[in-house]
């Protein structure tokens, strides 16, 4: 049986696919360094996608957390969809 998590720990971002995701793979984040997106990562309010506690998926929220939001950088990885 398929166990499917979204969390909002930041620790359960794998930082290693989601970087190659973003910088290699996405069409909107090529060529994003490391850097700007550990950075996105700490100012955001982050969801994880886990099947069975591996890291499959990511969304992105900018917000104000009161009257602004803005969802961004959503994805599945592509030998899940």
């Amino acid at each position: 049986m398929e166990n499917i998590i979204i969390s909002k720990d930041k620790k359960d971002i794998d930082l290693k696919k989601l970087v190659k995701y973003i910088s290699k793979e996405s069409y909107w984040g090529k060529n994003t360094n490391k850097g700007i997106i550990v950075k996105s990562i700490e100012n955001s309010l982050c969801y994880s996608v886990l099947l069975n506690n591996e890291f499959i998926g990511f969304a992105r929220i900018i917000t104000d957390y009161s009257t602004f939001q803005y969802l961004c950088d959503v994805f599945i990885l592509p030998d899940y969809q």
